[in-house]
């Protein structure tokens, strides 16, 4: 059963207060299930919302993406943020098993500065998984770091593809296209992340650069609204 503001709140104050993210989950899991708790991002208090997108940022599945995007366009900004850092999490565990090892050691690679044995990590992660669309993004980055724009451009578009959602696979696909003189694209992808996700930093800057450089003809346009949908 779906829990009320006051019932959500008490169950989860004490763990919130302690940082005892365990006792958290558990004690969500012991009540009620992600979906129920993801109804009260709706609630009124701009509080009850943001510790619920906390919670399903533990315990959220693909199932919660949609309603967790749609937190991005919270009027509060703390909201914003908690959902944003949801998003990550449920995207960074929605591969199968057998990649998530792989995965993690990519982005430690890549955060280490080590970005061949960040690539070798993340295309085994994929081997082990193709429909993994966080090692698609990962591995965007990751070529992006090395320049080679083209082949980023397709791991960003795999990302996308497979998780519509994903606005920051969406950007990076915009900044890939800049790289290759590709505007009319990059303007689409651009357009398309802050669609998803309205206050993204540097986003509108970048729009009004590459707006500067396309040509507006009935197929951009097309592009353009396929990207604002």
């Amino acid at each position: 059963m779906k829990p009320t503001a006051a019932e959500f709140v008490e169950a989860v104050r004490g763990p919130l207060e302690a940082g005892d993210a365990e006792a958290l989950v558990r004690e969500v899991d012991r009540r009620w299930t992600a979906s129920e708790v993801s109804g009260l991002l709706g609630a009124s208090d701009g509080c009850v919302r943001g510790a619920v997108a906390v919670v399903l940022g533990m315990i959220g599945t693909t199932s919660q993406l949609g309603v967790l995007s749609r937190a991005l366009h919270d009027e509060d900004a703390s909201v914003r943020q908690m959902a944003e850092h949801a998003l990550w999490s449920v995207w960074l565990r929605c591969g199968a098993d057998a990649a998530l090892g792989p995965m993690h050691d990519g982005i430690k690679a890549l955060a280490e500065d080590r970005v061949p044995a960040a690539i070798d990590h993340l295309e085994e992660a994929l081997r082990r998984d193709p429909e993994f669309a966080e090692g698609y993004h990962q591995l965007g980055i990751a070529l992006s770091s090395q320049e080679r724009w083209a082949e980023a451009a397709e791991a960003f578009c795999a990302a996308s593809t497979r998780l519509p959602s994903h606005f920051a696979a969406w950007a990076g696909l915009g900044h890939c296209c800049c790289q290759l003189g590709r505007w009319e694209r990059a303007l689409c992808a651009y357009r398309k992340a802050m669609s998803i996700h309205p206050r993204l930093a540097d986003l509108p800057e970048a729009i009004e650069r590459v707006r500067a450089r396309v040509v507006e003809t009935p197929t951009v346009a097309a592009w353009h609204r396929a990207g604002e949908g």
